[in-house]
């Protein structure tokens, strides 16, 4: 209902808005997204402007909108609003291409604490704060009901622990006459899984606390990445893996509803493809838990802010935009249009979200969320741990090997960046 009653106060507003002055102060917005969520910023859009007839906002769809975003920071061309990838924070900040947005925060009692924390502390960067959390989005352990009950296992069980996930991998996982995989239960490398997960799990990190030292490559590391080996090695190897995923499908014929993978990492935007393609399993199959701990349950806490880039033009509207973006309203209008989550723990937890099953999983999987390293040396450090995980699964290095040349390499990377923001 609180929906309805919030599209109809657009509907109400525009239509006295059009009977207003005309705008005058224009500001730029841009973004990434088509479709639903590109639909859902556009009525959000239209909404503010009812609302504030004296601000105009321009919105722009934006490809490669990290690189295009450095250059018209550059240029003196910044546009005014940016949906931004909060994994890029430490990044841009240290560029000098974002506003820090303390004098707002403060000014309009802005809370952290109404925020998740790892979504906060991932917009702040030496002491400030480059950006508004938006929204997020975290990775779960999503598994096959009807697969569980098949094997001799709960499905209302999900394993809780490394060793129950193995185990029950194990159970899950099928062959055909000749040895060949037709069924599988967890693979700790797919769908983009991390080894910095494992590492969490297991009360680790990439750098020391000072961020002056990558620890990646100690024992905790090593100890994931082994686990991770030895995982893979139950399968028969990551080229047994490799000849059985070469056969899978996409949409309807996705190996996760087809029952060929039992258990998953992922995320909530898998919900409109499984809201469209695989209902039935969505309403009847489906489980979601926490992803299974080593010490405790961590897992990376995605999603976007709301940026001011430096040099843009107008500020004091930007920011009136970005706060009407925070309102309760907002937030869900935009989560159930686009199949995220609200940033804010009010719309998050509001009862729109919470009374479907799959939104509570997620939601309050929210609260395991761990932020990356907020450093410009992060991702190009991320990229070298992802490369010692191929060579330690493909049997070209050693787990402790792979991870000391991945540390050598990214120490290198992290003294290069320290040399210049310290």
């Amino acid at each position: 209902m609180k929906r309805k009653l919030f599209w109809l106060l657009v509907a109400v507003t525009v239509f006295g808005a059009s009977l207003g002055a005309a705008a005058s102060t224009k500001i730029s917005f841009w973004h990434t997204w088509s479709g639903e969520g590109g639909a859902a910023i556009e009525a959000l859009v239209t909404s503010f402007e009812a609302a504030h007839p004296e601000i105009d906002v321009e919105i722009v769809l934006t490809t490669d909108l990290e690189q295009k975003l450095l250059t018209a920071v550059a240029g003196g061309a910044s546009p005014d609003v940016v949906l931004f990838d909060r994994y890029k924070t430490g990044q841009f900040a240290a560029r000098g291409a974002l506003m820090a947005l303390d004098s707002y925060i403060e000014a309009r009692g802005i809370n952290a604490a109404d925020f998740f924390d790892a979504a906060w502390d991932e917009t702040r960067y030496q002491g400030k704060s480059y950006g508004v959390p938006f929204y997020v989005d975290n990775k779960a352990l999503l598994y096959n009901k009807r697969l569980f009950a098949e094997a001799g296992l709960d499905p209302n069980r999900p394993p809780e622990t490394w060793e129950e996930l193995m185990e029950y991998s194990k159970l899950l996982t099928k062959r055909d006459s000749e040895g060949y995989l037709t069924q599988v239960g967890f693979v700790p490398t797919w769908n983009w899984a991390s080894l910095v997960h494992y590492i969490w799990q297991s009360n680790g990190d990439v750098f020391n606390e000072d961020m002056t030292k990558v620890v990646f490559n100690n024992e905790i590391g090593v100890n994931a990445l082994e686990w991770v080996v030895e995982f893979i090695d139950m399968y028969g190897g990551n080229d047994a893996l490799a000849a059985f995923s070469s056969g899978f499908g996409a949409q309807l014929s996705d190996p996760f509803y087809t029952g060929e993978v039992a258990m998953k990492s992922d995320g909530p935007w898998v919900y409109q493809d499984m809201r469209r393609y695989a209902p039935e399993f969505l309403e009847n199959e489906l489980g979601i838990a926490p992803l299974p701990r080593n010490e405790r349950h961590a897992t990376i806490a995605g999603g976007f802010s709301l940026i001011i880039p430096r040099g843009a033009k107008s500020p004091d509207a930007s920011w009136q935009f970005i706060e009407y973006l925070l309102a309760e309203e907002s937030q869900l209008a935009w989560a159930l249009a686009s199949g995220t989550i609200p940033a804010m723990r009010e719309a998050a937890y509001a009862p729109e979200m919470m009374r479907d099953d799959f939104w509570r999983a997620f939601v309050e999987n929210q609260e395991n969320g761990e932020f990356r390293p907020v450093h410009p040396a992060f991702p190009e450090v991320e990229s070298y741990i992802y490369q010692a995980v191929e060579l330690a699964v493909t049997k070209n290095a050693t787990p402790q090997g792979a991870l000391d040349d991945a540390a050598r390499q990214a120490q290198a990377v992290l003294d290069r960046y320290n040399r210049h923001i310290r």
